[in-house]
Formats: C-alpha cells, sequence, structure tokens
C-alpha cells in the first residue's frame, strides 16, 4: 500500500530551523546585496574555486545563505520551505540543521574535483556557486530512500510516485546545473552524494563494515527461516 508525501507547506512556526535557514538566506542575500560596493558582500560569500584555494575556507558555508537573483531567492525559499520542513518535523530541528550543514559543507568540497573535471571536459562557464541547493538535492535523494512508495503533487497537479518525481526534479537540476556553469552542476552532484551519504551512513567505514557482515549472516537456513536486519530510520 502506497502512502501519501508529507511534503507540504507546513506553519514556520512549527518548523523553527526551516524559518531560521530560510531568514538567515533572506537576510544574507539583502544584506550581502547592499554591502557589496563596501568590499565585503555577495562577491565575498560564493563559492568560488580559486578564492577556496587562497584559505577562505568560510565560502564552503556562507555560499549556502546568499543568492544574487531575486527571483532564484525567492523560489529557492519556496522550495526549501516545502522540502525542508518535512526533514525537520520527522527528525527535529537539531538533526535537520545538522543535515542541512554536512549536505552544503560536503557538497561544497565534492565539489571542488567535479567542478574542475566538468570544466576540463566540457566548455563549462566557471560562474560561482550560490544558494541552498546542495542542501535541497541532498533532502530529495534522502527522501527517495526513506519514501520511495509515497505519492506526490508533481507541479501541485500532476499526481505521481515520489520517487519517478524526485528523479524527474533532480534531472531538471542536472540541466539547470549544466547550464550554471561547472560549478554549479559540480555542487548539484555534491549534493546529491550527500543525501546519500548521510541517509544511508555508507560515508562511515563502521557502516560499511557492518552491512558486510550483515549480508553475510543472511542466509537462509535449513528450515527455511532467514534473518531480516532491522529497519534503521535515521539520518547518519
Amino acid at each position: 500500500m502506497t502512502g501519501r508525501s508529507p511534503f507540504g507547506l507546513k506553519p514556520l512556526r512549527s518548523i523553527p530551523g526551516t524559518a531560521t535557514i530560510g531568514g538567515i538566506i533572506l537576510a544574507g542575500s539583502l544584506i550581502g546585496m547592499i554591502t557589496e560596493q563596501a568590499g565585503f558582500g555577495l562577491s565575498s560569500l560564493f563559492l568560488d574555486r580559486q578564492s577556496i584555494f587562497e584559505l577562505q575556507l568560510w565560502r564552503l558555508v556562507t555560499y549556502a545563505f546568499v543568492e544574487a537573483s531575486a527571483i532564484n531567492l525567492l523560489f529557492g525559499l519556496f522550495i526549501l520551505w516545502m522540502f525542508a520542513g518535512w526533514f525537520e518535523s520527522r527528525y527535529g530541528r537539531r538533526d535537520f540543521i545538522r543535515f542541512f550543514l554536512l549536505s552544503v559543507t560536503g557538497g561544497a568540497i565534492i565539489s571542488m574535483p567535479l567542478g574542475w573535471f566538468f570544466g576540463l571536459v566540457l566548455p563549462f562557464r566557471d560562474l560561482p556557486g550560490m544558494g541552498p541547493d546542495a542542501a535541497i538535492d541532498a533532502m530529495l535523494v534522502a527522501f527517495a530512500f526513506a519514501n520511495p512508495k509515497s505519492n506526490i503533487l508533481f507541479g501541485f497537479v500532476i499526481p505521481m510516485r515520489t520517487r519517478t518525481a524526485i528523479y524527474a526534479i533532480l534531472g531538471l537540476e542536472v540541466v539547470f546545473g549544466i547550464m550554471g556553469g561547472a560549478s554549479t552542476l559540480g555542487i548539484t552532484m555534491g549534493g546529491m552524494l550527500m543525501g546519500y551519504l548521510l541517509v544511508t551512513g555508507n560515508w562511515r567505514p563502521s557502516r560499511l563494515l557492518s552491512k558486510i557482515r550483515r549480508k553475510r549472516r543472511t542466509k537462509v537456513s535449513r528450515k527455511g527461516f532467514y534473518v531480516v536486519p532491522p529497519h534503521d530510520d535515521t539520518l547518519h
């Protein structure tokens, strides 16, 4: 039996972590636009590979909290409200914020070699990365693993299996990433990978070893019974 998707626009007072992150993104973007002429604004916070090599490491986090385009800012905040609310409601504010920060930081680190590679093999522009896309992509991948059989109204109109809808959205994200340049595509792919690693725990060596041991123990006995591994419903 398929369940209904829990995605929706939840009251902001019920998801304080999401509201806080959204408020920081809005304030950071507006203040960054105003202070840009003073020498420290949006351009000092974007994710830029050369700047990271110059040890401006704060950019690995701050890029997710600023957006230069008003349309992208409003759209990003709306998507964050819709998808992050489910995560915070399910896992709690503390784990959601940790997931968000790990996703944007890990996605940025992963995007460094990916962006270089994409720029090497294809004639991409190398524009600075910005916005919470890495965290949103991570949440989409994590949700696809956690609730593959639930349903969602794609575009608020078309009923569709959640995993199918999410794959369609991620496909569009890849297209937009290609249009945005090597860094943007690298951030998109890095966010997706972080979502998989965080929801499965496969980034931990101990987790991988545990899975290998569990598969060895899952063998059919002489009576026809087998060991069923317990369901794991946590973020790692």
